[in-house]
C-alpha cells in the first residue's frame, strides 16, 4: 500500500499503469478502512514523507487517475484522511464510487 501512496523502489519503479493500479487500491482500502489501518499500522506511514494526506493530495496534483470515478474515491479518501480517518466509507459506497454502474 505504500507504493499506492508514491513510496516505491528506485531500482524497480512501477510503470505508470501501476502506479494508477496502486493508487486506487490503496485509496480503496484507506477509504473503507482507513481508521483501523491507522491503528495497526501507523508506524508504517509515519515514514512516508509528509504523511498519508500529503501523499493522496499529491496523487490529485499530478493527475494520478484518468478516470473521473477513481477521482472521485481519491476525493473521499482524502476527506477521511482529513478527518484523521473518521470518515470511513461502506464497502458499498466505495465501490460505487468507482465502478457507478456496477449496481
Amino acid at each position: 500500500m505504500r507504493a499506492g501512496l508514491g513510496e516505491v523502489d528506485p531500482d524497480s519503479p512501477p510503470e505508470p499503469e501501476q502506479r494508477e493500479i496502486f493508487g486506487v487500491v490503496t485509496c480503496l482500502l484507506l477509504a473503507v478502512a482507513g481508521a483501523q489501518i491507522m491503528r495497526k499500522s501507523r508506524a508504517n506511514f509515519e515514514r512516508i514523507e509528509g504523511g498519508v494526506t500529503h501523499a493522496l493530495k499529491i496523487m490529485r496534483d499530478i493527475q494520478l487517475f484518468q478516470l473521473p470515478s477513481a477521482v472521485a474515491l481519491l476525493e473521499r479518501t482524502i476527506e477521511n484522511a482529513e478527518s484523521g480517518f473518521t470518515k470511513d466509507i461502506s464497502e458499498k459506497d466505495a465501490w460505487n464510487t468507482l465502478f457507478p454502474s456496477s449496481f
